[in-house]
């Protein structure tokens, strides 16, 4: 297991700071996945919640195609980050 997908607002923080620990003492850093959720507000000030916390790359989820591809249309035309994965709102498994 290499994909990891959590969140700040699970049990208050809890849930990424498990998920380092179990990282750091079973899993090499560079082999694993985290997703992560980044609309949750922690707390207010820097850090607190939304695209403050460090982010190597962007993803979405719960959209429509033509919403993802417009999405990723006008970041592109702005010179913003694109997109890198979708999670659909509906998929085959």
């Amino acid at each position: 297991m290499n994909f990891f997908d959590t969140a700040n607002v699970y049990s208050l923080g809890r849930s990424e700071e498990i998920l380092g620990r179990a990282i750091k003492d079973f899993a090499r850093r560079d082999e694993v996945v985290i997703a992560t959720k980044v609309h949750g507000v922690m707390r207010s000030g820097p850090n607190g919640g939304g695209l403050s916390r460090k982010a190597r790359y962007i993803g979405v989820s719960a959209m429509w195609v033509w919403q993802f591809q417009k999405a990723q249309h006008i970041a592109e035309r702005h010179g913003w980050t694109t997109f890198v994965s979708m999670q659909p709102l509906y998929n085959l498994v």
